[in-house]
C-alpha cells in the first residue's frame, strides 16, 4: 500500500484552490488575472506551448510506462482516478458550458497559441489530466521533494492553459480540485479493488500503453506543432522502455513457472 500519511499535503492544494476559486467569484478577477498571465507569452510563448503538451490525455498516458513492471499499483490507481475525474470534468464541460476567452474577449488583446478554441472552457482539461497524473505519483511517493516537483510540474501545466489563452485562471483551479480530488479518490478505490496489481493486468494494460506510445510516436496530433519534437522523443522513449519492460515481465513470468 502507497504512503499517503500527509493529509495536509493532499488536502491543502484543495482547499487553497477552492479559497482562489472563490476569491476570483467574489471579486470578478478572472479576465484581470487572464490577462496578466496570457501576457507572459510575450516572452514564454515557445515554453508554454511545450508545456501544455504534459496535459494532453495520450501523452500522460504514456509517461505511466516506467511504472508498468514494477509498481503496477500505480497504474491501477491511475486507471481509477481517470474514470473518476473525467465523469466529474465532462460532467461540469457539458452542464455548465462556460465560453473561452478566444469567445469573448477581443482577439487583439490577447496571445493564442494553437487552435482558438470557444466553448467548454470549466474546469480545464489538461489541468486536470496534468494533477491527477502528479496527484497519482505524489500520493505513492515519500520523498517530500518529488512530490512537490510533481505538484509544481503539474501547476505550470495549468498556466501553460492560460499562457496559450484558451482557459480562465477559475478553469485552472477547478481542474486542480478534479484532478488531484480524483486521484485521492482513485487510491482509495484502488486500496479496497486490488485485483488490477497482477500479471494479466500487466500485460493487457502493457499493450495498451505500447500501442499508446506508437501512437504517439507515428500518428498523432497535439495541436501544437512547435512541440512536435517533444512528442517525437516521449513516443520514441517510452515505445522502446514498454517494449523492454514488457518482455521483461514475460520472461519473469515464465522463470516463476518453472
Amino acid at each position: 500500500m502507497p504512503e499517503r500519511k500527509n493529509e495536509l499535503f493532499i488536502w491543502m492544494p484543495i482547499v487553497v484552490a477552492l479559497f482562489l476559486l472563490a476569491a476570483i467569484a467574489l471579486f470578478q478577477w478572472n479576465t484581470r488575472l487572464f490577462y496578466s498571465i496570457n501576457a507572459t507569452s510575450s516572452m514564454l510563448g515557445g515554453m508554454w506551448a511545450h508545456i501544455t503538451v504534459f496535459g494532453d490525455g495520450l501523452v500522460v498516458a504514456v509517461l505511466l510506462i516506467p511504472f508498468l513492471r514494477k509498481r503496477p499499483d500505480i497504474l491501477w490507481a491511475m486507471l481509477w482516478t481517470v474514470i473518476v475525474f473525467n465523469i466529474i470534468l465532462h460532467s461540469l464541460k457539458s452542464g455548465l458550458d462556460v465560453p473561452r476567452p478566444p469567445f469573448v474577449l477581443p482577439g487583439d488583446g490577447f496571445f493564442i497559441i494553437g487552435p482558438a478554441y470557444s466553448r467548454h472552457s470549466f474546469p480545464s482539461g489538461h489541468t486536470a489530466t496534468a494533477f491527477a497524473y502528479a496527484g497519482v505519483l505524489a500520493f505513492a511517493l515519500r520523498n517530500k521533494w518529488m512530490r512537490a516537483g510533481l505538484f509544481t510540474a503539474a501547476l505550470l501545466v495549468g498556466l501553460s492553459r492560460i499562457g496559450v489563452g484558451v482557459h480562465w485562471p477559475a478553469d485552472v483551479c477547478a481542474g486542480l480540485i478534479v484532478g488531484w480530488g480524483g486521484a485521492w479518490i482513485g487510491w482509495k478505490i484502488a486500496d479496497r479493488i486490488s485485483i488490477g496489481t497482477g500479471l494479466l493486468f500487466q500485460l493487457i494494460f502493457g499493450a495498451l500503453l505500447i500501442a499508446a506510445a506508437a501512437v504517439l510516436l507515428f500518428d498523432y496530433h497535439t495541436k501544437y506543432p512547435q512541440a512536435d519534437w517533444l512528442r517525437y522523443a516521449v513516443g520514441g522513449v517510452m515505445l522502446v522502455w514498454g517494449i523492454v519492460d514488457y518482455t521483461r515481465i514475460i520472461v519473469q513470468a515464465k522463470r516463476r513457472q518453472q
